[in-house]
């Protein structure tokens, strides 16, 4: 049997700087996906189709080169870092990036407001991200909680 090549990812491998993915909430089973009016909508995997659903992640907003790899004085390739690693993320077939919604100053003092994630092609400065791994207990229970909740919902349909 040949083996893969090299270049090959594997589902649930480690993630690389520029590498499509799809995120996917663990409990409902929904992939995150930026749709026709550039807003973002939690969408059954039936539905989901590749190109509204592939985000990749950067270690900043201003490089876009993905297939460069080059050391960075003399420390080697850069990694992500779980923890550590500050990420952005941004949509592949767009290039649009993941942020939040800004609210009005006077809705922001009274306080209770939530912001909106949305799309967009700049997005703020402290849009970025650290990744963290789940222990493999969390994810097990999820994945529970998202097949009691798909059986709960058959059995009242």
């Amino acid at each position: 049997m040949a083996s893969p090549p090299m270049d090959m990812t594997w589902s649930g491998s480690h993630i690389r700087w520029g590498q499509p993915f799809r995120l996917r909430h663990v409990t409902t089973g929904k992939y995150l996906s930026l749709i026709e009016d550039k807003s973002l909508l939690l969408m059954d995997k039936e539905k989901a189709d590749v190109k509204s659903t592939a985000f990749c992640i950067r270690s900043s907003k201003e490089k876009l080169d993905p297939g460069v790899k080059k050391e960075v004085d003399g420390m080697g390739v850069p990694d992500i870092k779980y923890g550590d690693s500050v990420c952005y993320i941004q949509h592949v077939d767009t290039s649009l990036w993941l942020t939040y919604q800004t609210v009005d100053a006077k809705c922001a003092r009274m306080g209770g407001v939530q912001r909106k994630a949305i799309m967009h092609h700049e997005g703020h400065m402290d849009d970025g991200l650290t990744l963290s791994r789940s222990q493999h207990e969390e994810s097990r229970s999820a994945r529970v909680i998202r097949s009691t909740v798909f059986l709960f919902n058959l059995f009242i349909r």
